[in-house]
């Protein structure tokens, strides 16, 4: 029995395992493989439950999130998962060790899985999911986008290289060293399993069997001999077009036809028109474009390397090892690693866009705000 804001609690699901991020290291691919799983119960609501990153958590609440496992499963059997990247992505120290202990007081028996990658690339993983969202919704906060939001990516204009937001965005730099010793120091060395993507996505089974022996059941035989699910979670590269006088742009499988004045923006986000666009501001706006990496070169990401993470993987590599890990893909992450690109990056949400979804496309009239300047 465990109590809960003064009530007590029949300890209903042993079998849990939360992966706590990082995010843009194989969560998505953890929570699909999961998910596939007959004895597994997953978030109805899909990854990312974030239930822990509150107070007066409820065992029965928590547990009424999930699906029901498959019928004729052994109810002993069934394994709890979660994946959520924020437990640990986006939080000060102090606020992931109180979150491992909200979980702990629940789940004293749960598995921590932490997920990690070359933290270079990780952080330009984080930099072209964060333009999907900058490139039509601007810079500013929501609340300060006042009465037409559609236009705010005109006037707060998304202009960073991926070396200017490495500098500006500690989200980008967050280190792996605060989650996992705090883990170690919550749950132990034995409720604790590393996920390096670079390993462990081709070597899906060995991870399944490592993670079997901890939880005490058998995630491993629909997995044997089998890499993890490939899941496809990247989108393409946003991307503006603009009309000066009418144009026709090719999307997949066809055209967009614009009028005079028409600008463009498509991203993961959303996609529109705005329409009264001068023609000194959409130019301006096809050059913002022009900023953004499509890429990390080697000198570049070296720096970031010794500027930033170098010291966060050699403490990591220390932990793990005093807990019996092979610290051999984290040495790894400290060797040069050339440019890096990805097709993702490389392509245009633009051209990727179906033609099937362009009559989904808003079209926003910009009316009086033609004077907005883009931002900087």
């Amino acid at each position: 029995m465990t109590r809960h804001g003064g009530r007590q609690e029949a300890r209903i699901a042993p079998k849990t395992i939360i992966c706590i991020g990082f995010a843009k290291c194989g969560t998505t691919t953890l929570h699909g493989a999961f998910a596939g799983m007959p004895n597994v119960r997953v978030p109805k609501g899909g990854k990312e439950l974030k239930y822990f990153l509150r107070e007066n958590r409820s065992t029965q609440q928590y547990l009424s999130l999930f699906t029901e496992a498959a019928d004729g499963t052994d109810p002993g059997a069934t394994v709890i998962f979660e994946s959520s990247p924020p437990y640990a992505s986006g939080s000060s120290p102090e606020r992931i060790r109180d979150l491992l202990e909200r979980i702990r007081a629940m789940f004293p028996e749960a598995i921590i899985v932490i997920c990690m990658r070359q933290p270079v690339r990780r952080a330009y993983s984080h930099y072209l999911h964060a333009l999907q969202k900058y490139a039509v919704f601007g810079l500013a906060p929501r609340a300060m986008q006042g009465d037409r939001p559609e236009t705010n990516f005109l006037r707060n204009a998304y202009t960073l290289d991926f070396a200017s937001a490495l500098l500006k965005n500690d989200s980008l730099r967050r280190p792996y060293f605060d989650a996992l010793q705090a883990a170690f120091d919550v749950f132990g060395p034995a409720q604790v399993e590393p996920f390096f993507l670079e390993r462990d996505i081709e070597g899906f089974s060995g991870f399944m069997a490592r993670l079997s022996e901890k939880a005490g059941c058998d995630l491993h035989s629909p997995w044997a001999g089998r890499p993890a699910p490939r899941e496809r979670s990247g989108k393409p590269m946003p991307a503006y077009a603009y009309a000066a006088r009418p144009r026709e742009v090719a999307c997949q499988g066809g055209v967009i036809r614009l009028e005079a004045g028409d600008l463009l923006a498509v991203s993961g986000e959303d996609r529109l028109i705005l329409r009264g666009v001068p023609a000194a501001m959409g130019h301006r706006m096809e050059l913002v474009q022009n900023c953004w990496s499509r890429g990390v070169g080697a000198e570049t990401g070296a720096l970031a390397m010794e500027a930033f993470f170098r010291d966060d993987v050699l403490r990591c590599a220390a932990l793990l090892t005093g807990y019996g890990h092979s610290a051999d893909v984290l040495e790894s992450y400290l060797q040069p690693v050339g440019d890096y690109r990805t097709d993702l990056a490389a392509s245009s949400a633009i051209a990727a866009l179906p033609v099937a979804k362009v009559p989904d496309i808003r079209v926003v009239e910009l009316g009086d705000e033609a004077g907005v300047g883009a931002g900087a």
